[in-house]
C-alpha cells in the first residue's frame, strides 16, 4: 500500500487558495474575452464603416468628375457643375468670361467663325447696333436679323451656332403666351454669342433641361455645340444677336459698373463682321441695311466734357435704375442717350426714358452734341417726330431698302440741357412748346451723371 507522507498532502486552505486563485483567473480571462470581442465590435464599426463612407466618397467624387463633363452623359439639373463663377465687373477678361457664362466656359481666346446664324435666304433685313426704340432708350448691343417673312408663324426659320462652342446659359423668356429663348454660347471664357428671341429650341437642347425647368430664369448648363448645328427656330419677328470679347472693353462708357451692374456684357460687345469669316462676311453684307462704316454699328459714344453719349438719372444706379429687377419701374425710366442715328449717322437721336410716362425718340435738327460743353450754358433743343426714307423718297417700313435717311417730322417738345461738369448735366423737356416758348429750367428738371455712382447688385442674378 502506497502511503503518502504527511507533507505531501495538501492542506485545506491551500485548496481553498488554490481555488480562489482558479476562478480569478477564469474571470479575468472572461474579462479580458469580453474585451476583445467589443474591440472587435467597435473596430468592424469604424473600419467597415469608414469603407462605407470612403465608398460614398467616391461615389461623390465620381459624381464631381461627371457634373464638369457634358450635359449630354447626365441627367438634366438646374444645379451648375463646380467652377468659379467669375466677377462680372473685373477687368481680367477670363473673370469676365466666366461671369458671362455663369462659371462653364472653357479655353481662352477669339475664333472665327464659320457659319451665319441664319440662312442668308430666309433673311429680308440686318439692322446694325446702336438702335434706340422704345424702351431701349440707350443704344441696342444687339443686331437684328428680321426674316424675309415677318408674319410668318412661330418656328418658321432655322437658327444655327455660328461657331464651335459650349451653351453654358439658356432662358426661356415665356410671357405667359408665347416663348422667346435665350442662349449664351462660350467658344472660350473670353469670346462669346448670344441669341434671343429664338421661338423654340431643338428637343435635344430642350431634354436637357428638367420638366418643370424655371421660366423667365437663367438655366445653367453645359451643351457642346459645333458650328452649323442647329441650335431651333424663330417665327417672323427678329432674331437678335450679338457677339461679346472680354478682352476688349469699350472705349466710350466711362463708367462700366453703370453697366455691368445689369448687362455685364454691355462694355464688352464687338462688331460680328470683324469675326467672321470672310465667305459668311460676304454673305450676310447683302443683307445690311447701313451703308456706311461701321456697318455693324456703334454703341458707345460717351466722351468726358461732352454731351454726346448715354446719361442716367443721378440716383438712380446708372442702366439697372435700381437694386431689383422686379421693381414696378421699368429700368429705363431714368436712362437718356444723346447720339447718332444707328442707320443714318449724318442725324441725332434725343432719346428719354421717361417722356409723358414713356420712352420716346426724336430726331434733331442742325445740333452736333460734341459741341455741347460745361462752357455751352444753357442749350436749347427743338425735338421732332422720328421717321426714315429710302432713295427712293418712300417711307422706310422695315423692308430691305437702301439709301436710308433720318427725317424729321412735326416738332413735338424742346429740351434744355446744361453741362455743369464733365459728367454732370441738367436736363428738362417741354412737351408741346417751342424752343421760343421755353424761357429756363422749372423745379421738374432732372440731374443726369454717367453712372459714376452706380454700383454692382447684390444677390439678383447679375
Amino acid at each position: 500500500m502506497d502511503v503518502t507522507p504527511s507533507s505531501m498532502i495538501p492542506k485545506k486552505s491551500h485548496i481553498i487558495s488554490f481555488s480562489l486563485k482558479k476562478k480569478t483567473i477564469w474571470i479575468i480571462s472572461g474579462v479580458v474575452i469580453l474585451i476583445l470581442i467589443l474591440a472587435l465590435i467597435l473596430g468592424f464599426i469604424i473600419f467597415g464603416g469608414s469603407k462605407d463612407n470612403k465608398k460614398n466618397d467616391d461615389q461623390a467624387a465620381n459624381q464631381n468628375v461627371q457634373n464638369t463633363q457634358s450635359l449630354s452623359t447626365i441627367p438634366p439639373s438646374f444645379t451648375p457643375v463646380a467652377n468659379t463663377k467669375g466677377d462680372p465687373n473685373s477687368t481680367d477678361p477670363k473673370q469676365k468670361g466666366l461671369a458671362l457664362s455663369d462659371g462653364q466656359c472653357e479655353g481662352m481666346g477669339s475664333t472665327k467663325l464659320t457659319h451665319a446664324p441664319m440662312n442668308i435666304k430666309d433673311v429680308s433685313t440686318i439692322q446694325p447696333m446702336g438702335a434706340v426704340v422704345g424702351g431701349h432708350v440707350t443704344p441696342i448691343d444687339h443686331e437684328y436679323y428680321y426674316q424675309a417673312n415677318q408674319n410668318a408663324p412661330k418656328d418658321t426659320y432655322p437658327v444655327y451656332a455660328d461657331g464651335d462652342g459650349l451653351i453654358t446659359i439658356i432662358e426661356d423668356d415665356f410671357d405667359g403666351v408665347k416663348e422667346a429663348w435665350r442662349l449664351t454660347i462660350a467658344h472660350s471664357c473670353t469670346f462669346l454669342s448670344i441669341y434671343n428671341l429664338l421661338t423654340s429650341v431643338t428637343p435635344e437642347i430642350k431634354a436637357k433641361l428638367a420638366a418643370n425647368y424655371p421660366k423667365s430664369a437663367s438655366i445653367t448648363v453645359k451643351i457642346p455645340v459645333k458650328a452649323g448645328d442647329l441650335l431651333g427656330y424663330v417665327g417672323g419677328q427678329s432674331l437678335d444677336y450679338q457677339l461679346a470679347d472680354t478682352t476688349t472693353q469699350l472705349k466710350g462708357f466711362l463708367n462700366p459698373i453703370a453697366y455691368n451692374n445689369r448687362e455685364p456684357w454691355k462694355v464688352n460687345t464687338v462688331r460680328p463682321l470683324d469675326y467672321f469669316t470672310e465667305s459668311v462676311k460676304s454673305e450676310v453684307l447683302t443683307k445690311y441695311i447701313k451703308t456706311v462704316e461701321p456697318r455693324d454699328g456703334k454703341i458707345d459714344y460717351d466722351v468726358d466734357g461732352q454731351a454726346i453719349g448715354t446719361w442716367f438719372v443721378q440716383g438712380t444706379n446708372g442702366y439697372a435704375g435700381s437694386d431689383s429687377h422686379s421693381t414696378t419701374t421699368p429700368y429705363y425710366v431714368g436712362h437718356l442717350s444723346l447720339a447718332p442715328d444707328s442707320i443714318d449717322p449724318s442725324g441725332m437721336i434725343f432719346s428719354i426714358g421717361d417722356f409723358k410716362g414713356q420712352p420716346t425718340q426724336f430726331a434733331v435738327k442742325n445740333i452736333d452734341f460734341t459741341k455741347i460743353t460745361p462752357t455751352s450754358g444753357i442749350v436749347k433743343i427743338e425735338l421732332f417726330q422720328r421717321s426714315y426714307i429710302t432713295s427712293a423718297g418712300a417711307t422706310w417700313t422695315g423692308q430691305y431698302a437702301t439709301g436710308i435717311k433720318l427725317s424729321s417730322g412735326p416738332s413735338q417738345a424742346t429740351a434744355l440741357i446744361q453741362m455743369t461738369d464733365n459728367q454732370i448735366m441738367k436736363v428738362e423737356v417741354f412737351s408741346g412748346k417751342t424752343p421760343a416758348q421755353v424761357t429756363g429750367f422749372t423745379s421738374a428738371a432732372k440731374i443726369y451723371n454717367r453712372g459714376q455712382d452706380a454700383h454692382l447688385i447684390i444677390n439678383n442674378g447679375n
